[in-house]
């Protein structure tokens, strides 16, 4: 995984709330000192491309919670980052796959991105006084629709679904044919991760 390091504990979820709730329980311990959700994220502000890197300042709940990330912690890497981006992200249930769904969360919320993480990491890291930092990269902007596939796609350890996705191509062949577009974006975000880490 991108993140891995000896002094970092990265947990794979792919995407599933679940499994990444399991994963920071096990992983929270005395010596745990900080909490980043760090990953990919989609494109709430017309105005954000696609690779773009963003710092949040405020996680956005749907319920109208909030969470401010840690000030310092984002300071300094917003000087290793100078060209990240720092906004709110909106916290989703699931993947945000339309247009018009995006436009409306980005109304509703004002947040300049959307993912299905951050919530669930600043709840745990609120529960356990921790800091905690949002970094994400925009796979997909807020001009783009994501295909059903990308919701079947990922497994819990973030692996690809090679069999879920089949089926959903052959449920939806003409919509699934913006999946080959997503794995290229998501090739560009990920490289970016990679070179941000």
């Amino acid at each position: 995984m991108i993140a891995s390091d000896s002094s970092v504990v990265a947990i794979a979820h792919g995407g599933h709330q679940g499994a990444l709730r399991q994963g920071l329980a096990a992983a929270i311990n005395r010596e745990t000192r900080g909490l980043i959700s760090f990953g990919v994220a989609g494109g709430l502000d017309p105005t954000l491309a696609r690779g773009a890197t963003v710092l949040a300042d405020t996680v956005i709940h749907a319920d109208n919670r909030q969470w401010e990330t840690d000030r310092t912690w984002r300071d300094e890497l917003r000087a290793f980052l100078p060209d990240a981006l720092v906004c709110a992200v909106a916290a989703a249930s699931a993947p945000v796959l339309t247009r018009s769904d995006k436009a409306e969360l980005h109304r509703g919320t004002g947040a300049r991105i959307v993912d299905t993480e951050s919530a669930v990491t600043a709840e745990f890291a609120s529960e356990h006084g921790l800091p905690f930092v949002v970094m994400r990269v925009v796979l997909d902007d807020a001009s783009t629709t994501l295909p059903p596939a990308v919701v079947v796609a990922l497994t819990e350890d973030g692996g690809t679904n090679l069999a879920r996705i089949a089926a959903s191509f052959i449920a939806h062949p003409l919509r699934n044919m913006a999946l080959l577009r997503c794995g290229r974006d998501a090739a560009t975000a990920f490289a970016v991760l990679g070179r941000q880490r």
